[in-house]
């Protein structure tokens, strides 16, 4: 009986301690009845490509550059061919100029310039990829 009682005890601690954490558990995938399955939550972008991008943008106006960064990308891979894609790629390289990392930020121009050769984007990212270049020589 007295295992019982300590077992019982212990149980009820346990399951209050994790009633307690509750709010700082997160599910990465759940359930879409409009998609019909499963969906990454990390992963999920707006209705439309606009949207997503003014979504990024916010990010980018609070200099939030790692989840603009993220936003971006998921704005490229879910709305490839939109017209906000290719100011999307631009962006994405600058965000990178803006937190140090010049090798993806070179990229990302790169990427522009061989995706959306039409942007009116094209001769900034020439001359931004430019500095990264004589940052790489210097």
């Amino acid at each position: 009986m007295k295992k019982i009682s300590r077992f019982l005890l212990t149980s009820a601690v346990l399951s209050l301690l994790s009633f307690s954490f509750h709010s700082t558990l997160f599910a990465y995938w759940v359930w879409s009845p409009e998609a019909g399955k499963f969906i990454n939550s990390e992963e999920t972008v707006q209705e439309t490509a606009e949207e997503q991008h003014n979504y990024a943008m916010e990010f980018y106006k609070k200099k939030d550059f790692k989840e603009a960064a993220k936003q971006f990308r998921l704005l490229l891979k879910a709305y490839p061919a939109s017209q906000v894609a290719s100011e999307a790629q631009f962006r994405l390289g600058v965000v990178h100029e803006e937190l140090g990392d010049y090798n993806r930020a070179f990229r990302a121009y790169r990427d522009l310039l061989q995706k959306y050769p039409s942007s009116d984007r094209v001769a900034e990212a020439v001359k931004r990829e430019f500095r990264i270049g004589n940052l790489f020589l210097s």
